[in-house]
């Protein structure tokens, strides 16, 4: 097949808003929905995404992403609708998405707090309202039917507050098959302030709190070890859901696939002072329940933001093909803690990768495009995989992909 690839505007940007992500999901008659979040643009220095409105787009296509049709457009107080998962039962063809809110946290000045104020503080959050929902269509995402699961998920078992984020799997294999599971992410329940009587404070950053040096690097303490990934999955084709196996700490956002073999593979935005620049990953072999195998890919550098991660089928054989990732290659900005500029500096050079041995070593990649940002990735009935970031769409084959080497 002859290599190509394309870019596709799904929506214009809004002068007052920033911060764009799309996650995509293809739905089991082949539409594919986009999900899209944008934060106003006056937002604080750094980054922060709690406190504010998000603007929520919902868009769909029936041509393989070469248009899309506008469904949804709504700004949400912060408190309801924030960040977002979704999966898609091919079995029954219903879709689910997940949104976490987080709630208006203001000080004296009128300005929002830091996500560790908002991590420690969970309880009060929920209190002042702060929600999650689950969403589900049974039409292919022409109308949805909301519900309330805040009481069941809104923390970690024995630990402290939790969100979903990213993209779903249904697993096709093994003992577990026809299990769908969500990533998420979770605090220790402990979680506590950074204590300058024992660490080493170096600034305050006004998005994520205290960064101090803990004798190894410089850890912003809403990413050091007490920040975990999660999963949650049902076996009941969503009917309830229950939470999964942890992750090992030092993480952001995770992306998640199933393995030849039937296993989960998680894939960790990583800020391990150790192992600083790289992402790190671990195993569940009984679909999700535990994670029992932790490491670090050398191979795949972190660009301190979430990637994406599927599984190519071969359209011709419908056999297992290769994994595909998505995420910024930069090493530019992965000492940013000295720049108190945490999150954006590092988010260059979006980069797809291929791995033919399971996610153990990614020989093949290619630049997608200088920007980047949050990604998301699906493959087509065809073959074709889309990589959607920011308000973008970028189409192209495995052909193209594997012409970079």
């Amino acid at each position: 097949m002859k290599p190509f690839v394309e870019r596709v505007q799904i929506w214009t940007p809004e002068p007052e808003t920033a911060k764009e992500h799309v996650y995509l999901q293809l739905t089991r008659s082949g539409a594919i929905i986009a999900l899209g979040t944008a934060l106003p643009r006056g937002r604080l220095p750094g980054g922060a995404d709690h406190g504010f409105p998000w603007l929520h787009y919902r868009f769909r296509s029936v041509d393989m992403g070469q248009t899309w049709q506008l469904h949804e457009r709504n700004w949400w107080e912060p408190e309801k609708r924030g960040r977002l998962a979704s999966v898609v039962d091919h079995e029954t063809g219903e879709i689910f998405v997940f949104t976490q809110g987080t709630w208006p946290l203001q000080d004296d000045r009128g300005r929002p707090m830091s996500e560790s104020w908002m991590i420690t503080n969970y309880r009060q959050g929920r209190q002042m309202g702060a929600r999650l929902t689950m969403e589900s269509s049974r039409d292919d995402g022409q109308t949805w039917i909301s519900t309330d699961i805040t009481d069941q998920f809104y923390t970690y078992p024995n630990a402290g507050l939790a969100w979903f984020i990213g993209g779903g799997i249904q697993l096709v294999r093994g003992p577990y098959k026809g299990r769908m599971l969500i990533p998420a992410r979770y605090f220790t329940g402990d979680w506590q302030e950074v204590d300058p009587a024992k660490h080493n404070i170096l600034y305050h950053h006004p998005a994520l709190g205290a960064v101090y040096d803990d004798g190894i690097g410089q850890v912003a303490q809403v990413l050091d070890e007490q920040a975990h990934n999660a999963v949650i999955y049902s076996d009941d084709h969503g009917k309830t859901w229950q939470w999964g196996g942890s992750s090992q700490g030092f993480v952001g956002e995770a992306c998640i696939v199933e393995l030849a073999d039937g296993s989960v593979y998680m894939n960790n935005r990583n800020h391990d002072p150790r192992s600083l620049g790289y992402r790190s990953w671990c195993v569940s072999r009984d679909g999700g329940e535990t994670f029992s195998e932790f490491g670090v890919h050398k191979e795949l550098v972190e660009g301190r933001c979430h990637a994406a991660v599927t599984r190519y089928v071969d359209p011709a054989t419908d056999k297992v093909g290769c994994l595909l990732f998505s995420n910024p290659a930069s090493f530019e900005g992965v000492n940013q803690l000295h720049t108190r500029e945490i999150g954006s500096a590092a988010r260059r050079n979006m980069t797809v990768r291929a791995s033919y041995d399971e996610g153990k070593t990614w020989p093949v990649s290619r630049l997608l495009s200088r920007e980047a940002g949050y990604s998301s990735l699906v493959v087509l009935g065809d073959g074709t995989i889309l990589c959607g970031f920011g308000h973008w769409v970028y189409r192209f084959n495995l052909a193209w992909l594997e012409a970079g080497g």
